[in-house]
């Protein structure tokens, strides 16, 4: 019987990847509350001023601890090979209750050989897009302020990196002990990469996932 490759976390390593998730995490969550807001608000007032600014400052701090998050992962997943972490999160999956071990499966099930890909996708797309996302959020803020209308949305590709990055980030945490918050992850960037439309592996063709 083959025995899965350990993975192993140092504690700053541990550290690393809760900043790298978190600030996926936060951007997806900030970019709702910001484009939800961008297309309803008619008349900014004081306090709606007050509130949008925290918002776009936390996107833009958590788009910089993204960058740091992506480098992170992307540089773990080539020291530690994007197989051994596949081989250990199935392999912890696999020990779990079926209602979190089978969000790990029916995701490797889609994107498998993609996991590897995905590390450099969320490190590429926020190094390339960053300074214009950055330079766009203010703008936007600018032109809601002045009364104008705004778009919101942070942009496709970089919602589809950090996305990317979540999904194998949660990978990562599977792999490592206590395993169990893994897939709650993986469970989230796979269906954020759904809910952007992101264009990999024909998404709209494949299985419908258990965990759905």
């Amino acid at each position: 019987m083959t025995t899965a490759t350990r993975v192993e976390l140092r504690t700053a390593g541990h550290l690393s990847l809760a900043r790298a998730i978190s600030s996926f995490q936060n951007l997806i969550v900030f970019d709702n509350a910001w484009t939800g807001i961008t297309t309803t608000i008619e008349q900014v007032a004081a306090a709606d001023e007050t509130a949008l600014t925290a918002i776009v400052g936390s996107i833009l701090s958590d788009l910089e601890e993204a960058l740091l998050g992506a480098a992170w992962l992307q540089d773990y997943v080539v020291d530690v090979e994007i197989q051994n972490i596949r081989e250990a999160a199935l392999a912890a999956a696999s020990r779990l209750p079926d209602s979190l071990g089978s969000v790990v499966q029916d995701v490797d099930q889609v994107f498998g050989n993609e996991f590897g890909a995905f590390a450099e996708v969320c490190y590429t797309s926020l190094r390339d897009g960053l300074r214009e996302q950055r330079s766009t959020l203010v703008g936007e803020l600018a032109r809601l302020l002045a009364a104008e209308q705004s778009e919101g949305d942070l942009f496709k590709n970089i919602l589809c990196g950090i996305a990317s990055g979540m999904t194998v980030g949660g990978l990562v945490a599977t792999a490592v002990p206590p395993h169990v918050t893994g897939p709650i992850i993986v469970g989230a960037g796979a269906t954020a990469l759904k809910a952007f439309k992101c264009d990999l592996n024909d998404l709209a063709q494949k299985k419908n996932w258990r965990f759905t």
